[in-house]
């Protein structure tokens, strides 16, 4: 019984570990280099216990990793639908780590510890076609600050990164309960994918000794022109944002970037700001893009850019929706605009967790994507 007990109380101090470790890799502030060892305890934990034990220590570790996106969830919408969330999200690692313990404890073959990452990416994909937000909770998002793991995406997509993400943890769990002998070439093999794909990223990677292109600049000012914000105060944004835009041309940029829906507009304000922008553009002989949501009976939200001449070279609406902005109404073209001999493709915040953009836009022959936002808060 002591012993019975003992082993229990490892079990649940490591799915607690692999909770706290993927809570810590997996949120809106990931520790990328964690997220490839995280899920590993959680993952032994499974391989040592019965069925119905491991399941519960998933649910445990998966409720520990997803209730780091309580509090963001809460800024949009009532507790109980983010609660509801959590606990979706919690759901998810239940099926993939049951399905990939049953995969390891059934055979006997280092073949084995390929069912938890080809589970992950089934999940992924599946996730990424159903989902109204993309990719937008997948795991590989937790590579996005560590750009040599990321260049792997221009081989095999998000699956690929996510597959030898997912591949290491699934292996080193391996060797921790069936030991050294049985788990040593899985192991190895893992470990060569992986720095490989470490060592084709920085190679991939462009050197910065000497930038190319037009020099771009960004302006953000963390202030939403509403209906209720007095005349006054919006002036104030504006004038801020002109006094920016010509410090940056001062200090060379040719193109210059500002946030998305900076203000919502209805048609006949939209006329005067595009003038007043059009006006910036040309005394500044710059590039500028700023985001704009024109209400004239449905919602929109724009990107415009400007030409140095004053022109509206491009006017491109949203495709895809976060959740606060529903109520508006989806773009459908995509607009590609050469400056300084690089062709850019436009696209704004939500749009760039659809990998369908990114193909669109590569068949356009973009080379380089303006993406304004509006994430000032906690996932900044």
């Amino acid at each position: 019984m002591l012993r019975l007990a003992r082993h229990t109380a490892v079990d649940a101090g490591m799915a607690i570990l692999g909770g706290l470790l993927m809570r810590w890799s997996f949120g809106l502030h990931p520790v990328w280099w964690l997220a490839w060892v995280a899920p590993a305890p959680l993952l032994a934990a499974a391989l040592r216990s019965s069925t119905r034990a491991a399941l519960g220590w998933t649910l445990l570790a998966g409720s520990i990793a997803a209730s780091g996106k309580l509090h963001y969830l809460t800024l949009f919408q009532p507790v109980a639908p983010a609660l509801f969330i959590v606990l979706l999200l919690a759901l998810l690692w239940v099926p993939v780590v049951a399905l990939a313990r049953r995969a390891m404890v059934s055979s006997a073959s280092p073949w084995a510890v390929l069912a938890y990452p080809l589970l992950w990416v089934a999940a992924d994909t599946l996730l990424a076609h159903l989902h109204p937000d993309g990719n937008f909770d997948s795991l590989a998002y937790s590579q996005a600050g560590f750009a040599p793991a990321l260049q792997v995406t221009s081989l095999f997509g998000v699956a690929g990164l996510l597959f030898l993400l997912s591949l290491l943890p699934a292996a080193l769990a391996f060797v921790a309960v069936r030991g050294w002998r049985a788990g040593r070439w899985p192991l190895a093999a893992s470990l060569l994918l992986v720095l490989g794909s470490f060592v084709f990223g920085y190679a991939r990677l462009p050197s910065t000794s000497s930038p190319q292109g037009a020099l771009v600049g960004m302006a953000a000012i963390d202030d939403f022109i509403g209906p209720r914000v007095p005349a006054a105060q919006v002036e104030g944004i504006w004038s801020q944002y002109e006094a920016h835009v010509a410090a940056l041309a001062g200090q060379g940029a040719r193109l210059v970037l500002l946030p998305e829906k900076i203000a919502v507009l209805s048609p006949t304000e939209t006329a005067a700001l595009s003038q007043r922008m059009a006006k910036l553009a040309a005394a500044n002989r710059i590039w500028l893009s700023l985001g704009i949501g024109v209400h004239d009976g449905r919602k929109t939200n724009h990107q415009w850019l400007f030409a140095p001449d004053g022109r509206l070279a491009a006017d491109y609406i949203k495709q895809h929706m976060a959740p606060p902005e529903r109520d508006f109404a989806a773009g459908t073209r995509f607009e590609v605009q050469t400056i300084g001999g690089t062709r850019y493709g436009l696209a704004i915040c939500k749009d760039v967790h659809f990998a369908g953009m990114g193909r669109a836009y590569a068949g356009l022959g973009a080379q380089a994507l303006l993406v304004p936002a509006w994430d000032f808060g906690e996932d900044g």
